[in-house]
């Protein structure tokens, strides 16, 4: 099928989606950590909460939330409750968790406001969740191109990283602390993969890097909501590139953003479809994520020749394997890992070590 005889179809379907769906509840309030009170102990006293814990339909991808999940009839949960600033409340700190922990979804109008940045909005629905601006989005997937979108993904959220960083830096501190404009400069003129340097994406790689292992909960993005886990960015992008591309037959998604019955996958192992990321779960869609940084891999040729392709995918399998760190760490709360992180942020450590030292970080997963 011709593409854009698709998306023109595809436009007109979703026209009214808005109007379909339910009723809004978008991103958590940003701030407060709930996650490090329940692992306090004096705070938390040792409520354990896993994903599983706030979706009604465990391992379903398209979970519904759970609406009292039984770890808030704990009395360590009202403990948490009365350490949280004045004004956050119950239902602030469960949509935290669920926002936190990857259990929310990306229904335009629903989970994520949409600003017609781009013609889709369940495309962009994904985008704005990961905060991710469509000028980037767009040139990102133009310089790898769809065999490489889980790359795109990654440099996509690096860049979007980078360009807070040089908003919120004095122009005369930035070298000294390390943001490089000219690297943001550089990427967004390139036009091919042959114009961008190793040393762009290394530092692009490690910054991004630093972010998927050094992870803070509550940092508010550029537009004020609460910013997504960067793992969780990473994977929404991938998802977003995927629905980019279009699809032969039928789109996985039904107008309200439901999975469309035997075209949208089930997340279950060997079920390689793509699902209908706008009503899945941000972990699903993580999940997934992982399976197709698997399958792109396994297209790329055993030595590419030094070309600019060469260059992005040697610098993206630094952080790519830290993906599943990143679940570690959400979970484990490992500081060695923190503290590698640092370390690779450091200017003085070459990339080749940071690689060697992260590798053994990718060993374990938590689904």
């Amino acid at each position: 099928m011709n593409p854009s005889i698709f998306f023109r179809w595809r436009h007109a379907a979703v026209a009214t989606v808005v109007a379909i769906l339910p009723t809004m509840s978008f991103a958590a309030v940003p701030g407060p950590d709930v996650i490090a009170l329940l692992k306090d102990p004096q705070r938390g006293r040792g409520i354990a909460v896993a994903p599983d814990d706030l979706l009604d339909r465990p391992g379903y991808p398209y979970s519904a939330l759970e609406e009292q999940p039984d770890f808030t009839n704990a009395t360590a949960w009202t403990s948490v409750l009365g350490s949280l600033p004045s004004g956050i409340g119950h239902d602030d700190a469960l949509d935290i968790l669920r926002w936190d922990l990857g259990a929310t979804r990306a229904r335009p109008g629903v989970d994520v406001a949409t600003r017609g940045d781009l013609s889709d909005p369940f495309i962009e629905a994904s985008v704005v969740k990961a905060g991710v601006d469509a000028d980037i989005f767009r040139h990102m997937i133009d310089l790898t191109g769809y065999e490489h979108s889980t790359r795109a993904a990654g440099f996509a959220v690096a860049m979007q990283i980078l360009r807070r960083q040089i908003e919120q830096t004095p122009a005369e501190r930035r070298d000294a602390l390390g943001v490089r404009a000219d690297v943001f400069d550089r990427m967004m003129a390139a036009r091919f993969m042959d114009h961008l340097t190793s040393y762009d994406v290394n530092y692009l790689s490690l910054l991004l890097q630093y972010h998927l292992v050094h992870r803070r909960y509550g940092d508010a993005d550029r537009m004020g909501a609460r910013e997504l886990p960067a793992a969780y960015r990473v994977a929404r992008v991938a998802a977003a590139y995927r629905d980019l591309e279009g699809y032969l037959l039928t789109y996985p998604c039904n107008r309200d953003a439901t999975p469309r019955e035997g075209r949208a996958g089930t997340g279950r192992p060997g079920d390689d479809r793509p699902l209908c990321f706008a009503g899945a779960t941000d972990r699903a869609v993580y999940q997934w994520y992982l399976g197709e940084v698997d399958r792109q891999a396994h297209r790329i040729p055993d030595a590419p020749h030094e070309s600019g392709l060469a260059k992005v995918l040697a610098a993206a399998a630094l952080f790519m394997p830290l993906l599943d760190a990143a679940a570690i760490v959400e979970f484990a709360g490992a500081a060695e890992a923190e503290s590698l992180a640092a370390e690779a942020f450091a200017a003085e450590e070459s990339v080749e070590a940071t690689a060697e030292r992260a590798l053994p970080l990718s060993c374990a997963r938590v689904d």
